[in-house]
């Protein structure tokens, strides 16, 4: 009975030592100057895994809701011809992801074209006020005064740098001036499909995951949408009718974003997938993360206490010690597995990376908890056999 409790709270110790040892290489080595470059490019999840297995599953389907067209290298007076011939077609929205910077010649008929095209959302970019803990628009087009009856979204995506995976959008976003714009594909879901907007406000969430696997769009270009006429094409219409139009570049280089299934992604193709996500109501649920830590103390301790059971036996030996490390390689194994399995089947992301951690440090742990009650032991013993010999010499 003895032997049994001192085992569990051996694995204990050794639980509390691996959560130490992860606290340190999570935070005291990612601080080290030399290292901060590469922690910046290092933006790894598990969900990335789940992400590319899903997306090489040989299923897809073609969004039926959502269509891009592509105005790469466009001039003003081509993307206000689109423009009308989107909004002859008749779709639910349009969303324009596009910046008019400078003043051109050409303007008078592009904001014909905007103000003419119905339930348009036009572009707003914001940034992070650390002085009043709010948002501030930092970037219109030029002419956006000149259109005080448009409704505006923030094409913000959820990144700090150009290696930062796209994983997830913002919904809303609170200005200083006391007001609060909604996320460029919310916005368009408001305008496009109200009953669904509705549900998805109830969510009440800060932070909505993209779901990028197995879904493709129609994509357009400017040429395909415009007969010789400057009429719309028969594919145009059939394609852009009762559906939501995102207008922008889909070549650009500039505006490729690192997303979790594609290395290069346009960033209205990233609205897209975000938007397919808000209309199909195809949501990835998110595990609490206590939820992820409560299991890694559980499966860290477990295998803790079976590494410290087996190397305490006398009859330990090298063929123990490999099945011991398959285990482990089968946990881990199993965690990604099982993760797959539930984000494809059931929608759901169960982040393992703390466990898949812990299982990694246990044994790394028992070995250094082994090491310090060996030189405790030791140094025990020393002290002991000093103790005597001066106890001795003293007694002659």
């Amino acid at each position: 009975m003895q032997r049994h409790l001192n085992l569990l709270w051996q694995s204990l110790c050794v639980t509390l030592l691996a959560f130490a040892l992860s606290y340190t290489l999570a935070y005291d080595i990612s601080s080290l100057s030399v290292l901060s470059s590469v922690e910046e490019t290092a933006d790894v999840a598990l969900s990335d895994i789940y992400n590319v297995v899903a997306e090489r599953r040989a299923v897809s389907r073609v969004s039926d809701e959502v269509v891009l067209v592509g105005i790469d290298r466009c001039t003003r007076g081509e993307i206000a011809a689109v423009l009308e011939a989107v909004d002859w077609c008749e779709p639910k929205a349009v969303g324009l992801d596009v910046f008019f910077r400078h003043p051109t010649h050409e303007d008078a008929t592009l904001l014909a074209a905007l103000q003419n095209c119905r339930n348009l959302v036009l572009p707003t970019r914001v940034v992070y006020a650390e002085d009043c803990g709010q948002f501030v628009v930092s970037e219109e087009s030029c002419f956006d005064a000149l259109l005080p009856d448009k409704t505006r979204g923030v094409v913000n995506l959820a990144t700090d740098h150009v290696y930062q995976m796209v994983r997830e959008f913002k919904v809303t976003f609170p200005l200083s001036d006391g007001t609060t714009l909604d996320n460029f594909v919310v916005t368009l879901t408001r305008c496009a499909a109200p009953e669904v907007y509705g549900r998805f406000a109830e969510r009440c969430n800060e932070q909505e995951i993209i779901r990028y696997p197995s879904i493709e769009f129609e994509t357009l270009m400017a040429e395909e949408v415009l007969d010789a006429e400057g009429f719309p094409t028969p594919e145009a219409e059939a394609l852009l009718k009762g559906r939501v139009v995102l207008v922008g570049a889909v070549q650009d280089p500039a505006d490729f974003h690192l997303t979790p299934t594609q290395p290069q992604m346009s960033g209205l193709r990233i609205h897209a997938c975000a938007l397919q996500t808000i209309l199909s109501e195809s949501y990835i649920r998110r595990m609490p993360e206590w939820v992820g830590w409560l299991l890694a103390v559980l499966f860290c301790f477990l295998f803790s206490w079976l590494n410290m059971f087996i190397k305490q036996d006398a009859r330990w030996n090298n063929i123990e010690a490999l099945g011991l490390r398959a285990v482990q390689m089968g946990l881990m194994y199993g965690f990604l597995v099982v993760g797959c399995w539930w984000f494809v089947r059931h929608d759901g992301y169960i982040d393992f990376s703390a466990s898949l951690l812990m299982i990694g440090l246990s044994a790394v742990a028992s070995d250094v908890w082994m090491g310090l009650c060996d030189i405790v032991r030791l140094v025990a013993c020393n002290y002991q056999q000093w103790k005597h010999k001066a106890k001795n010499a003293h007694e002659a």
